[in-house]
């Protein structure tokens, strides 16, 4: 996997910031260690487009304004079929009746987090 000699790659990847950044950035993003983008992209896919929109979502504080370029970004790998979601994961949490856990969007389900109902 090293020198990138293989025809399939699988990957997963979850959000716990629930936006596309985190995979944009990681997953798809060009694989430069000097711009921080592309860790886990060992699929070596490549969009210049897509990189720039990523740089400016990171410095983009207005929200609406961030989710757009992230949107945008989205499609653009999806147009350019960067990679093949296979499946969505949803997570499921469940309790006995009298105490309540509230879903986290890191997944992690912690004993801490459960709380009388």
């Amino acid at each position: 996997a090293a020198r990138q000699e293989f025809a399939v790659h699988l990957i997963g990847w979850g959000s716990s910031d629930a936006t596309s950044l985190g995979a944009l950035m990681n997953v798809v993003g060009t694989s430069d260690r000097v711009r921080s983008l592309g860790a886990v992209n060992h699929h070596r896919y490549s969009n210049p487009r897509l990189d720039a929109l990523v740089e400016r979502a990171l410095v983009t504080m207005d929200e609406p304004a961030r989710e757009a370029l992230l949107r945008e970004g989205v499609k653009l790998a999806a147009d350019d079929v960067a990679v093949i979601p296979l499946y969505n994961l949803v997570n499921i949490w469940g309790v006995r009746r009298g105490l309540r856990i509230e879903a986290r969007t890191d997944e992690r389900t912690l004993a801490m987090d459960i709380r009388p109902a």
